[in-house]
């Protein structure tokens, strides 16, 4: 069983409410799972981390627990944090390494700290015998780590608030009193007032439901759960893709603006609007309604009635809507050539600038702003970009009156991020 310091007394009180998810319609789905993955167990040495009432060791043996059964040694229990060795206790277990199995089911998506998800990792590494077999389930399906890693990316490069960061914004991870996972809404719909309605929900789109999407700068009153950051992965995602994303989302919902949306854009880079993915499919519907090419493409409303993602790459607040001199391709709110691109267009001639969406533009000659890399980073500019909307007054989270479009400022006490499923 897996507990985080000071979590031992919490487990025990909710137990009850702990076993009886047994009852419920998707636990017989994860124990097809389960036993789809582990297959035969007969003979086997397997590591249960995070085993909570222990029903699936329970299961392996066929039988309750019992005296005997522990006295035979079948099956041992043991009370640690599955982030920190056992060996570090003093507590006697199997030598690592000599495992056939080792399973951590749901112990990753406790994880409050990054040390915490490091620890866990390097346990469930170090156990496993050559060619033994690890197996997990997480609620988040790897959302957790993702949101862990792109408020990494920011906190990095940021520092913490203060007058030697010269900024005020502090990004902090919320969870629920009792430990458990922070969902936004109760079963009955309801917001759930362990957290502050301004709270960021971030949630993991699928299917039918769109692509990635946030809610821009931060809204001091309003209906809980206004502020939301909603992520959307293909399959064939890298993870640096999904940190990407996230960490750009982020910057969305702090308050800034795509950088290939200002007015000055086509001094820096070649926008071809015609390779935005489903631009052809878009414009014919827009002209069954007497629009044309050139308003589809450039108002905000077309666009957007018609769904075509070159929305992605319009100014929203005017002429004077940007805060920097610099234009900057490496910005974190600036796309890369392939995002949004039509893949049939790339596909074409894949070493051709003019084959994608954008293209950077230096002297006469045009360069694809590659992908990012697996260790980006933030830029100086989005450091400044904060810097400017989120300064220093001598404590954190300091509210201003109202948007200032010209240098980019937002209500400024900063959005703090929960998680949902």
């Amino acid at each position: 069983m897996t507990t985080a310091s000071g979590k031992g007394q919490q487990y025990d009180e909710i137990a009850r409410e702990y076993n009886a998810d047994e009852d419920l319609p998707v636990a017989g789905l994860e124990a097809e799972l389960i036993e789809s993955a582990f297959g035969d167990c007969t003979g086997l040495t397997i590591l249960d981390i995070g085993g909570g009432s222990g029903v699936y060791a329970r299961e392996a043996i066929g039988r309750d627990i019992d005296a005997k059964s522990l006295e035979r040694s079948r099956i041992r229990w043991l009370l640690g944090d599955g982030s920190k060795p056992l060996m570090d206790r003093g507590i006697e277990i199997p030598a690592f390494d000599l495992y056939d199995m080792t399973k951590a089911n749901w112990i990753f998506d406790h994880a409050y700290k990054v040390n915490d998800l490091r620890g866990m990792r390097e346990i469930i590494a170090a156990s496993p015998k050559p060619g033994g077999k690890f197996i997990s389930i997480s609620s988040l399906d790897g959302l957790g780590n993702v949101i862990a890693n792109d408020s990494a990316v920011w906190s990095r490069e940021l520092g913490q608030p203060g007058a030697g960061s010269g900024h005020a914004l502090q990004l902090e991870r919320l969870f629920q009193s009792s430990g458990a996972w922070p969902f936004r809404y109760l079963l009955n719909g309801q917001w759930n007032n362990e957290f502050s309605g301004d709270a960021l929900v971030i949630k993991k789109l699928a299917g039918e439901d769109g692509a990635s999407r946030t809610t821009v700068e931060y809204t001091k009153d309003g209906v809980p759960g206004r502020h939301e950051m909603a992520l959307r992965f293909d399959s064939g995602t890298s993870d640096t893709i999904k940190k990407w994303t996230a960490t750009h989302k982020l910057g969305h919902a702090s308050g800034l603006f795509h950088e290939h949306s200002r007015p000055d854009r086509d001094m820096y880079v070649q926008y071809n609007y015609d390779k935005v993915v489903g631009y052809a499919d878009a414009l014919s519907r827009a002209q069954q309604d007497n629009y044309s090419a050139t308003q589809l493409c450039t108002n905000i409303f077309v666009a957007q009635h018609y769904g075509f993602l070159g929305l992605e790459f319009m100014n929203p607040l005017g002429e004077e809507g940007h805060g920097s001199d610099n234009y900057d391709q490496s910005f974190i709110m600036h796309y890369f050539s392939t995002m949004m691109a039509d893949p049939k267009s790339v596909d074409d001639d894949p070493i051709k600038p003019d084959s994608y969406l954008l293209a950077m533009k230096i002297g006469d000659k045009k360069y694809i702003i590659t992908e990012p890399r697996r260790n980006f980073k933030v830029s100086e500019w989005d450091i400044k970009a904060i810097q400017d909307m989120y300064p220093w007054k001598g404590q954190a989270a300091v509210d201003f009156a109202a948007i200032n479009a010209t240098t980019l400022m937002t209500t400024a006490r900063p959005a703090v991020a929960t998680t949902r499923l």
